[in-house]
């Protein structure tokens, strides 16, 4: 990397687009390139869109500082089952773990309902004499000659990987530590040993074990995956750091993430989240609902004072539903910090079809990028949502892309004829309107669920929308959701990757405590915490952009006998001093705020309990300037394209104009019904809606003011009239 490298680069593969955004440090302008996935090898997909920054922006490589990447190798290794052979090395007695579980269930009264099956085979599972008991204390010493006949069966069976995990090891990890070291040196460097105690030292041996088990069966695929990458990079002569997007929303060096490929299961998803995080901050936006629609899933998730909310876990490898959503309880508990999103299977690829009792379903089964849905021509035969809106006029066949994919609205038309219309005694414009409000539901149950039953009021939230499909269901789900507005930020078709370009190198540091919240486990809490914050500034001093580091320390508590926790912040990292008290007694107050806040009620004198400690690293990189927007005229009459029908119901297509985005101006009004057309999206402004740019390039879309009626109740909500476009 040069002194004055000032390009940024950040690539996002999603599982029909790579989505790459290039950024010019000095000047702040911004490109963007849409590349076709390649499922069968994405980091394809990678190099075809770092080959169009190169050759098709003509960016010199050693120009380069910095390449950001999003990618889905991890998630899509545990979908396709394709984890690297585990052997497993247990406490004796407890070579069960797996085939155990946990007593949840994707549906409670579901006589037939199936658990996932175990990651390791159980003729791979070695057992070990040793015991910790629960204070870390040695009950059982480990036996060695044990452990030397397991590495002799693990040899034998040949596998890749191998995950120790005993018995509290999350509490001392002085046996697990041992039998690695004694595998490694049995087993040699071909051989991938992981403890769980580095990967998760939580408690909960089934969550641990399959935390660290995922994780060592990714490490073949995604190390693989990297090196392929950065030899590429090499001989391109792109010597830039590689930041790899966290499922927490952090970036990490690649060479660290091979490591734990774990904390990038949700690689994608995070990015998006963090660009619409710096949206709000910028624009002031205190609560905001994130809403990312791309071409095989949709994903919905909260901000608050323009922070993500973080989950500690989350599931791997459940099945998908006929509604859209996820089994729960039918996948692999991951205990890895990502960002809180709810995902469904419906994009703009989500298939269309009529189930055995003539119901019409969106989802969750997907065109994906090959063949892609029935308009790209590629062969499929099932209509999809991007087929729907194709036949409704709302894309332009001849502009998919910016013009680069040419559509067939015909073949879209006619599927949908074949398929749904007909069988159901539909017109052709009124299946497709039923295929969207289909899919817009699925969606909206999403959003309902991050927003309405965690117990926040939508019209107190701004709905914020990327993903290449998501600006022509904005403004439906902006009026079904009851938000204040719905806004799409530049470049939303390509929000992932941008969002990258606002994100920090960070990375989270946990202990197990299980002490009661008084002056005693203050004292255990603080010391625990120092010891964190010494392995961070540890871990942190091999990252070569690492300059200044910034560190956040939390709490998960809990009242004793409770089996849910809240994580609350803590104002430091000291707990105890010459007065604890104060500090104590302000973690108690905001535990039982967050209590009361979830429940309802919080016990005032029930003692709360200290589970897990937290240490948050994060070194933030320099933001990107994104240069202003020109004043427009104030109509957008520069930027009118020309007019098309779109059919808005089933009855018949209104003559709706249709405007460049790139054209339009700071202060620009455009009163529905419109269509607002980009090369990586299309936005749907609807009759009684008004979209509103801003100087940051923002499109907003709002309802127009109600129309007055004298004859209504007050109480009445009138419906919108129609905008006036200014002078």
């Amino acid at each position: 990397m040069t002194a004055s490298a000032s390009r940024r680069i950040a690539i996002d593969i999603g599982g029909t687009f790579t989505d790459c955004v290039v950024v010019d440090e000095r000047t702040g302008t911004l490109d963007v390139i849409k590349v076709p996935s390649t499922p069968d090898d994405p980091s394809r997909g990678f190099l075809d869109a770092l080959a169009r920054v190169t050759g098709g922006l003509g960016v010199d490589p050693a120009d380069v500082s910095l390449v950001m990447h999003a990618t889905t190798v991890a998630t899509n290794a545990i979908l396709e089952g394709n984890l690297a052979r585990t052997a497993f090395v247990v406490t004796r007695g407890f070579g069960d773990i797996l085939e155990i579980g946990r007593q949840v269930r994707p549906q409670l009264y579901d006589l037939e309902s199936m658990k996932p099956e175990p990651l390791v085979a159980r003729s791979l599972v070695f057992e070990v004499s040793e015991r910790l008991d629960a204070e870390g204390r040695v009950v059982t010493p480990i036996d060695m000659a044990d452990l030397a006949a397991a590495a002799d069966g693990i040899a034998a069976a040949g596998v890749e990987t191998v995950v120790v995990c005993f018995l509290h090891g999350y509490v001392d990890d002085r046996h697990e530590r041992a039998a690695a070291d004694h595998l490694r040196g049995a087993l040699g460097a071909a051989t991938y040993i992981s403890a769980s105690s580095e990967v998760c030292p939580q408690m909960g041996e089934y969550a641990r074990a399959c935390t660290a088990l995922v994780n060592a069966g990714l490490v073949p695929h995604v190390s693989g995956y990297f090196a392929r990458i950065g030899a590429a990079l090499e001989a391109m002569g792109i010597t830039g750091a590689l930041q790899v997007m966290k499922s927490d929303g952090g970036l990490m060096p690649a060479a660290l993430v091979v490591d734990r490929p774990v904390d990038i299961i949700e690689s994608g998803p995070a990015a998006g989240v963090i660009g619409v995080a710096e949206l709000a901050r910028r624009n002031h936006f205190p609560r905001v609902v994130c809403f990312d629609m791309g071409g095989t899933t949709a994903k919905a998730g909260l901000l608050l004072d323009g922070q993500p909310i973080l989950a500690p876990s989350f599931e791997v490898g459940a099945r998908a539903q006929a509604g859209g959503g996820m089994a729960r309880g039918g996948g692999y508990p991951i205990r890895a910090p990502m960002i809180d999103l709810v995902e469904v299977g419906a994009g703009g690829g989500s298939i269309a079809w009529i189930d055995g009792g003539g119901i019409l379903r969106v989802g969750p089964r997907s065109a994906g990028a090959s063949p892609g849905p029935v308009c790209y021509g590629k062969g499929a035969t099932e209509p999809t949502v991007t087929d729907a809106n194709v036949a409704l006029g709302r894309i332009d066949p001849d502009y998919f892309l910016g013009g680069e994919i040419r559509l067939d609205r015909d073949r879209a038309w006619a599927a949908i004829e074949e398929k749904i219309a007909r069988p159901l005694g539909l017109s052709v414009p009124a299946a497709a309107l039923g295929i969207l409000e289909v899919a817009n539901a699925t969606m909206l149950g999403a959003l309902r669920m991050v927003s309405v039953q965690r117990g926040f009021d939508p019209a107190e939230f701004s709905l914020v929308c990327t993903g290449g499909a998501a600006g022509l269901q904005a403004d439906t789900l902006m009026r079904q959701l009851g938000v204040a507005d719905a806004v799409l930020p530049p470049s939303p078709g390509v929000g992932t990757a941008r969002g990258m370009l606002f994100a920090d190198v960070r990375r989270e540091f946990r202990a197990t405590l299980l002490r009661r919240l008084d002056a005693e486990g203050a004292g255990l809490a603080g010391a625990a915490l120092e010891t964190l914050t010494r392995r961070a500034q540890e871990a942190f001093a091999t990252i070569a952009l690492v300059e200044t580091l910034g560190f956040a320390f939390a709490a998960e508590l809990r009242f004793l006998g409770q089996s849910h926790q809240f994580l609350i912040p803590m104002a430091n990292g000291v707990l105890a001093g010459d007065e604890p008290g104060d500090e104590i007694a302000a973690l108690a107050e905001a535990f039982r705020a967050e209590h009361t806040r979830m429940y309802g009620f919080a016990s005032p004198t029930e003692p709360i309990e200290i589970v897990e400690l937290v240490v948050t690293v994060t070194s933030q990189l320099p933001r990107p300037a994104i240069a202003p927007l020109a004043p427009g005229t104030g109509n957008g009459g520069p930027a009118l394209k020309g007019r098309r029908a779109i059919w808005f119901d089933a009855d018949a297509a209104a003559d709706t104009p249709i405007f460049a985005r790139d054209r339009l101006g700071a202060g620009d009004r455009l009163p529905g019904p419109a269509l607002v057309e980009a090369g990586d999206t299309t936005i749907l402004v609807a009759p009684g809606s008004e979209a509103r740019i801003d100087v940051a390039g923002n499109l907003t879309i709002a309802l127009c003011a109600p129309a007055a009626d004298a004859s209504a109740p007050a109480s009445a909500i009138a419906a919108p009239t129609r905008c006036e476009a200014p002078a």
